[in-house]
């Protein structure tokens, strides 16, 4: 075929009509890319609303008093665990609650204990004390002299004030031993 355009004009034209080829291209590339990021801005703004609604939540899940409530009454249980851990054992092996139970099957109906308390001194010198009402003074010598023959209290004090009332007489005796 032939060609009334000289050759350096030719390739000029065929240059121009590739770039345009290019710049229509990149510019359905930008047009395409425009259009996608306007239909995901109401997607965004949706997702962005659903994370504001979540971390509201979760901020009043955090600040309800149930969940304080949760976090206290496990609190107080974990106190309360390690009050029942240093109950149960004690240094010489022997539990706290033995020692309490060994007092408890001394005494009968006519002596009622109000409290027992156990302190660790030294390892050899351990201390229970207990309070209570006997009825009689009587009763309250036959509870001490009870108390006086188990193996396991090395000593058994009890004031002598404590036996001043005849009938519902207070008392308060301390039990030294290696428990």
């Amino acid at each position: 075929m032939f060609s009334l355009l000289p050759e350096p004009e030719r390739k000029h034209i065929i240059e121009e009509y590739r770039m345009r080829k290019v710049i229509v291209g990149l510019a359905f590339l930008l047009f395409v890319e425009v259009w996608a990021v306007i239909l995901l801005i109401p997607s965004y703004m949706v997702s962005n609303a659903h994370e504001r609604e979540t971390v509201n939540k979760i901020e009043s899940v955090r600040e309800s008093t149930i969940l304080k409530e949760a976090n206290d009454l496990n609190a107080k249980l974990a106190e309360t665990n390690l009050k029942l851990k240093s109950i149960e054992q004690t240094g010489g092996g022997k539990p706290v609650s033995g020692i309490f139970e060994a007092l408890l099957l001394q005494r009968d109906s006519s002596i009622r204990v109000r409290s027992m308390a156990f302190s660790r001194r030294q390892p050899e010198d351990d201390e229970v004390t207990i309070t209570g009402i006997a009825l009689s003074r009587d009763e309250l010598a036959k509870f001490v002299k009870s108390l006086e023959g188990v193996e396991l209290f090395n000593s058994v004090n009890i004031p002598v004030s404590n036996f001043a009332k005849d009938r519902n007489a207070d008392f308060t005796i301390q039990i030294k031993g290696s428990f």
